[in-house]
């Protein structure tokens, strides 16, 4: 991922997986929860992990879609998901 991850960025490429015909149910559910949770306005760096957690765990299950695998990489080069401080984060002293 050459640019930042944004709200605009994440929804724009999971819509594009909810309609892409080449995308799984299995694939296509996990799609429209995170979708469902970023329109209801939660904030989008967990959302985001919660979904590279769900495709991880469908991918020891079965074979994704290139494009979804796709969509993975992209995700997973982000640095806003490692090692984030924010909202959902607990530092333990």
């Amino acid at each position: 991922m050459k640019k930042k991850l944004t709200k605009d960025w994440l929804l724009e490429n999971i819509y594009n997986l909810i309609l892409d015909t080449n995308t799984p149910q299995s694939e296509r559910e996990l799609m429209l929860k995170a979708k469902m949770a970023l329109e209801n306005n939660d904030y989008y760096i967990p959302v985001a992990k919660e979904l590279v957690s769900d495709i991880s765990r469908l991918a020891i299950n079965r074979k994704l879609s290139s494009e979804t695998i796709a969509f993975y990489m992209a995700l997973q080069k982000s640095p806003q998901l490692h090692n984030k401080i924010g909202p959902n984060t607990f530092l333990f002293f």
